[in-house]
């Protein structure tokens, strides 16, 4: 089976506004050559993101809903929703 799990790091206080729901998304630019953009885009597969303060060390993961793009940004800048 293969992991559709996504990493990304966010540092404070955007971490904890993620990972507590007061910022449900997180914003990240991934241009074509980011192999983390085929697992976001597959539509076949129930998609993870795991963000990890790397301050602390802590993380926490979600099941993503959808992905919208940033206008304006010509498709890099992506928001991932949870």
């Amino acid at each position: 089976m293969k992991d559709n799990t996504v990493e990304f790091t966010t540092v404070s206080p955007l971490f904890e506004m993620e990972r507590d729901g007061i910022k449900p998304f997180t914003t990240r630019n991934i241009d074509h050559t980011d192999n983390r953009r085929d697992i976001l885009f597959n539509p076949l597969n129930d998609v993870l993101i795991k963000i990890t303060n790397p301050a602390t060390g802590e993380s926490f993961t979600r099941k993503v809903a959808h992905i919208t793009y940033v206008p304006l940004t010509y498709y890099h800048w992506i928001n991932i929703h949870w």
